[in-house]
């Protein structure tokens, strides 16, 4: 009867950590969602057309224009090739602006952590630090005089 018990007891702890797991995993996917989202964000900037609205797209196009110019300047086309090359440029500075906005909140957040981090240590250390001072209500029997019989 008492081999059932564990056994039910060690069931119920797989089970317990299978759920945990299912749990994390279902935290990770959001993050990795929130990501893609201000990845794939639609923000476009100033001036410039739609078409630039997130990093992987903007990228694509500056090589493709990259690309199309190499031609260009190898048929001797080079006010042609100057203009692609132009669009490339804007599109790697949209990739530049997109990519700046993904990491800003990260690294925001992380230099928060770090400054937590710094304080809790700091305060443990003080806490470490400083030597215990005795009270009056942890006095030993030691320090009283003993009483004296006649």
């Amino acid at each position: 009867m008492r081999r059932m018990g564990c056994l039910w007891m060690i069931v119920i702890l797989l089970l317990a950590v299978v759920a945990y797991d299912q749990w994390r995993i279902e935290q990770l996917r959001r993050e990795v969602a929130a990501i893609a989202v201000k990845v794939h964000s639609s923000k476009p900037d100033k001036g410039k057309s739609a078409g630039n609205s997130d990093l992987v797209t903007s990228l694509a196009e500056a090589e493709k224009y990259t690309r199309q110019a190499k031609q260009l300047i190898s048929n001797k086309k080079t006010a042609e090739a100057q203009t692609l090359l132009d669009k490339a440029l804007s599109n790697l500075n949209s990739a530049n602006g997109l990519s700046k906005d993904i990491i800003g909140g990260t690294a925001q957040y992380l230099g928060e952590a770090k400054d937590n981090a710094i304080e809790v240590f700091q305060k443990a250390w003080r806490d470490i630090s400083e030597e215990p001072v005795p009270t009056k209500k942890t006095e030993t029997k030691s320090n009283k005089k003993p009483m004296e019989s006649k």
